[in-house]
């Protein structure tokens, strides 16, 4: 019995890990397409080079400090701008005329490339 027991948890552990590489889903209410084409057309720009300190999309090391300061407050200063140790982020990505449903669709878009 003990056995059989360690076999189930085991199996259990490697269904969880096997799942451990993908991306976690978007937020409920957020749209993934539109936040892919935002990224797209406007934050992969800095995003994609590193540009004023700005953390790397897929570069999960560079996300670290960022995510643990939870995604609520990635948002915020992606809507109000954010300057830090690393750099600094524009109010909206410097796109004023985004607005706050495309800005957290991109931020939910950029950290699901991380987890």
């Amino acid at each position: 019995m003990k056995q059989l027991t360690l076999c189930i948890l085991f199996t259990c552990a490697l269904a969880l890990l096997a799942g451990c590489d993908k991306p976690s889903p978007t937020a409920p209410g957020v749209d993934p397409a539109l936040g892919e084409s935002v990224y797209t057309q406007r934050c992969g720009s800095c995003h994609e080079r590193g540009m004023a300190g700005a953390p790397r999309t897929g570069a999960a090391d560079e996300w670290k400090t960022a995510l643990e300061r939870g995604i609520d407050t990635l948002i915020a200063n992606a809507i109000n701008g954010y300057r830090g140790e690393r750099g600094f982020m524009p109010a909206r990505g410097g796109h004023a005329a985004l607005t706050d449903a495309e800005v957290t669709a991109a931020v939910h878009y950029m950290v699901n490339k991380v987890r």
